[in-house]
């Protein structure tokens, strides 16, 4: 999927960079929907249409997913440009937000996350490794407290990589080096890369697209992508102890395991709290989710290894706390308007912070939108992020 976001953000800037005028406005838009295409390649290039249940119920032809995916893509991308470019910017013009003052204190917030995000590598085990938010891996159960930690690093990587470019850049190189070696000494592959990375350089492309030569920004990304496939052989060879051979079925099981299990579960009717009893009583039911959802050799090959795979956040916090923090989310489809408001004015005005928050807020509506992911649904991050939107709002701005 990370590759895709490379390969596609690259094609499109390169086929569209004479057509349009605003070509800010057209990216901002167009980046959200990158992801659907990259489902449509993983549909076709690994999974091979076995996991159509999360695109809005679609079981059957990976052709009909096809189609799901082309026109929801096509519907968003214009309906998003045109909210941006024509209604919200015009519409809303209160600056309270973005004119509260800022406490320089909160700088430290990064170094006090790095420590608290890698406690439980050392309390746990070298075992335990996080990609995203969307799976852990791991020897016992955890705490759900180190899973929320893990959601709010995409928030925090950036802030961190922000703050020492705006310092020195010599020491954010430095800090984006040591990040990815110890993303990989942990397990981390793509998505420990992306979120270190490429959320530090997304804003300044899109503000300074101007000042980029294409040349030079396909270079960039075919050496992202290129590091991320590198990261990847590495972890499942060298770290994970598996052979190349299982690399292709440990890219279609990741972060799909639950949501395969629970979007069945949900469409026979099953009562939550027969549901709950499951998987909550230990981790049983893990493994028999491990079993339902993947090739024998590839779950025997983890059972021999002492592993157990699930998907990260929604499952822990549906282990601990039961389904009632779900509710909030059926109010997201309302949320739109303020994503759309601080992008719009993140970007005309070179805000990085609040792009960064309010880029990754969008994305998640959208794909919830778009896919009709039940998976999406239950994520309740994006309230998480509105309120960090909302705190970061104290922070001083970096421009660039």
């Amino acid at each position: 999927m990370v590759a895709n976001y490379f390969a596609v953000g690259a094609i499109v800037i390169l086929l569209f960079e004479k057509l349009l005028g605003d070509k800010r406005v057209f990216y901002l838009s167009f980046f959200f929907i990158y992801g659907l295409f990259g489902q449509i390649l993983s549909l076709v290039v690994i999974e091979k249409g076995w996991y159509l249940i999360e695109l809005g119920g679609i079981r059957t032809y990976t052709s009909y997913a096809l189609i799901y995916l082309c026109i929801t893509s096509f519907v968003f991308i214009n309906l998003t440009c045109y909210i941006i470019k024509f209604s919200i910017y015009k519409i809303i013009e209160q600056d309270f937000f973005l004119n509260l003052r800022a406490n320089k204190f909160l700088y430290m917030l990064p170094v006090v996350y790095l420590i608290l995000i890698y406690l439980p590598v050392f309390y746990y085990g070298p075992a335990l490794t996080v990609t995203g938010g969307n799976r852990i891996l791991y020897r016992e159960v955890i705490h759900p407290f180190f899973a929320y930690l893990m959601q709010i690093r995409a928030l925090i990587f950036p802030l961190a990589g922000l703050f020492l470019f705006n310092k020195n850049k010599h020491y954010a190189y430095l800090y984006i080096a040591l990040a990815i070696v110890w993303n990989l000494l942990i397990g981390e592959k793509a998505s420990g890369i992306i979120v270190t990375v490429y959320f530090i350089f997304l804003p300044y492309v899109l503000i300074n697209y101007s000042r980029i030569s294409n040349i030079r920004l396909l270079s960039v990304l075919i050496i992202g992508v290129l590091a991320i496939i590198f990261s990847i052989v590495a972890n499942y060879v060298f770290i994970e102890g598996n052979q190349a051979v299982f690399i292709l079925d440990r890219i279609s099981m990741q972060g799909q395991l639950w949501w395969y299990y629970f979007n069945e579960i949900v469409s026979q009717n099953t009562p939550t709290h027969a549901f709950m009893d499951e998987f909550i009583a230990d981790e049983t039911g893990l493994i028999g989710l491990m079993k339902f959802s993947m090739p024998t050799y590839l779950y025997d090959s983890y059972m021999s290894a002492g592993y157990i795979l699930t998907s990260g956040f929604p499952a822990i916090f549906v282990f601990y706390f039961g389904a009632w923090w779900l509710f909030p989310t059926m109010l997201c489809s309302l949320a739109y308007i303020f994503p759309v408001y601080f992008l719009t004015k993140s970007l005309y005005k070179g805000e990085i912070l609040s792009f960064l928050i309010s880029n990754r807020i969008f994305a998640s509506l959208i794909t919830l939108t778009a896919e009709g992911s039940i998976g999406t649904f239950l994520d309740y991050k994006l309230f998480i992020y509105i309120f960090i939107l909302l705190f970061l709002q104290y922070m001083p701005r970096v421009k660039v």
